[in-house]
C-alpha cells in the first residue's frame, strides 16, 4: 500500500467526474506493480486511460503531435530535468501518436491510422518507435536508474540522500532489471534504514498520519470523516494538485495542516468508534506508569522529556481525581485526553 501510494504521487493523474472510475482503475494497476518491474509499470501507466486523459495523450495524433505526456514523462517520471533535449520531446511525442480513450466505456485503444510511422531519433537511437520502445530506451539510460532510486531512498529512508546512496542502490536497480521487490527489500533491511539519520526523519503524509493512526488505536476501518480531514491536511487522493504531484516533506506542515491533524485527533478519540476499543483497556492505575505505557504504544518509546512529563501531569490529573480514582467513564475520557496529547506531540509527525 505504501509503494501504492508513492506511484499514485509520482505517475499523477486526477479523477474526471465524468470517468471516475478510470482512475480508480489506474490505482489498482499501481497495486499490482508496487513491488512488480518499473519498466512494465512505466509502458502500462504511458497507455492508461487516465493518463492519457490528463495530459493528453488522447489527443496526440500523427497529424498533430502533443508534446505533453512525453515531456512529463522524462522530466517528472523518469529522467528529472537537463536528462534530454526539445529534440528527444519531440520524437517522443511522436513515438506516443494513436492512443485514444473510448468515450463511451473508458477504454484506451491504439489506432494504427493516427500514428507516426516514420522514423525517430531519441536520446542518440534511430528507428521506427512505438511508445513502448521509447520506454525501453529510456530504461537504458544510467539517468533513469538514480532518478527511481533517489525517489525511493526520498520515500523510504530520508530526504536529500547522498550520491553514492543513490549510486549504490540505482546498481540494484540495474542488476535486478527494475524489478522492485527485491531492492526495497534490500533497502528496508540495510543499515541505512536503521540509522541514527533515517530515524523519524521523514514527515508523515496525511494519509499515513490517518491510517497509522487507526492502526495505532486498533481500528480496522475508517469513518466518513476521514476524506474531509485529509482534504483540510492537505492531500485529497485522486486530486493531486498538479502533474509534480504533492510536494510532501516539511510541506505537510504548515499552521493549517497542523490545525487539520489536531481536529482529526480531537474527533476520533472523542467518538464512539474507540468504545469498544481494547486499546483503552489494560493500562496501569499509575499515572507514571501509563505515561510510560502510551509513549510506548503511540512513540515507540521515543517521547521527549517534556512530553512524557506533560503526559505524566496530565494522568496525575494535576490537582483533580488520581488515575486509579476515576469512574470507569472518567479512566476512559482521561486515557484518550492522553493519546491526544502524544499524538499531537511532534514525533508523531515523523516516520
Amino acid at each position: 500500500e505504501k509503494m501504492t501510494l508513492y506511484f499514485h504521487g509520482h505517475f499523477t493523474s486526477r479523477a474526471t467526474p465524468r470517468f471516475a472510475w478510470i482512475t480508480y482503475n489506474q490505482n489498482a494497476l499501481f497495486r499490482r506493480y508496487a513491488l512488480g518491474n518499473l519498466r512494465e509499470l512505466t509502458r502500462e501507466v504511458s497507455k492508461d486511460p487516465a493518463m492519457l486523459l490528463y495530459l493528453n495523450g488522447a489527443q496526440n495524433v500523427a497529424a498533430h503531435p502533443n508534446e505533453n505526456y512525453a515531456r512529463e514523462l522524462m522530466e517528472l517520471f523518469t529522467l528529472g530535468v537537463d536528462a534530454y533535449s526539445e529534440r528527444d520531446v519531440r520524437e517522443s511525442a511522436r513515438a506516443w501518436t494513436g492512443w485514444q480513450v473510448n468515450r463511451r466505456d473508458g477504454t484506451a485503444d491504439f489506432e494504427a491510422s493516427l500514428h507516426d510511422n516514420g522514423q525517430k531519433t531519441f536520446l542518440g537511437r534511430t528507428g521506427n518507435f512505438t511508445g513502448d520502445d521509447i520506454v525501453n530506451i529510456i530504461f537504458e539510460q544510467p539517468q533513469c536508474a538514480r532518478f527511481f532510486a533517489a525517489g525511493l531512498l526520498n520515500w523510504f529512508v530520508y530526504n536529500d540522500p547522498e550520491p553514492e546512496l543513490v549510486e549504490r542502490v540505482a546498481g540494484l536497480l540495474r542488476s535486478h532489471d527494475f524489478e522492485l521487490a527485491p531492492v526495497v527489500a534490500t533497502v528496508l533491511r540495510s543499515n541505512v534504514f536503521y540509522s541514527e539519520r533515517a530515524y523519524r526523519a521523514l514527515v508523515k503524509s496525511p494519509v499515513e498520519f490517518v491510517i497509522g493512526t487507526y492502526k495505532t488505536l486498533g481500528l480496522s476501518s475508517v469513518d466518513a470523516d476521514t476524506v474531509p480531514a485529509l482534504v483540510q491536511m492537505g492531500q485529497h487522493l485522486f486530486y493531486p494538485p498538479s502533474v509534480a504531484g504533492w510536494p510532501g516533506g516539511q510541506n505537510w506542515i504548515t499552521s493549517g495542516t497542523m490545525i487539520a491533524r489536531q481536529n482529526f485527533l480531537t474527533q476520533l478519540l472523542g467518538s464512539q468508534t474507540l468504545q469498544n476499543s481494547s486499546w483503552l483497556r489494560g493500562l496501569p492505575l499509575s499515572a507514571s506508569a501509563a505515561a510510560h505505557e502510551i509513549s510506548q504504544r503511540i512513540l515507540q518509546g521515543d517521547a521527549a522529556p517534556a512530553t512524557l512529563a506533560q503526559l505524566n501531569g496530565y494522568l496525575a490529573g494535576a490537582g483533580t481525581a488520581a488515575l486509579a480514582a476515576l469512574s470507569t467513564e472518567n479512566y476512559d475520557q482521561r486515557i484518550r485526553g492522553a493519546a491526544n496529547l502524544a499524538m499531537a506531540s511532534p514525533a508523531y509527525q515523523l516516520s
